[in-house]
């Protein structure tokens, strides 16, 4: 599966598969990760392959910790939890929000 239609793929599965007039991923924020929300952001061909790319990589993060919780290596993992633990949540919103407004400005 080619790259983009992979990316493109994990946006609409994201997006619930809702999609505008030209066929582009529509992405619906939330107060819990958006400042700015609710709104409705149209994912253009650049949009999609920023915003697949970040799930992705999310993704994969998630996986990795779960993977060192359940094992015997959970040593490793608690230093993450507990960075985490302490991140200020007005700041990530903050951070999420500003780069929403520049995926929403690619297309």
């Amino acid at each position: 599966m080619p790259t983009a239609k992979l990316l493109r793929t994990i946006a609409l599965a994201v997006c619930g598969g809702n999609v505008d007039a030209n066929l582009r991923p529509l992405l619906t924020t939330r107060a819990l990760f958006d400042d700015k929300a609710p709104r409705t952001i149209a994912l253009g061909p650049r949009a999609v392959g920023q915003f697949g790319w970040a799930l992705l990589a999310v993704g994969i993060a998630a996986v990795i910790v779960v993977t060192l919780f359940y094992s015997d290596a959970l040593w490793l993992a608690l230093p993450a939890a507990v960075a985490l633990a302490f991140v200020p949540r007005p700041w990530l919103r903050q951070m999420i929000t500003n780069w929403l407004d520049r995926l929403a400005a690619l297309d």
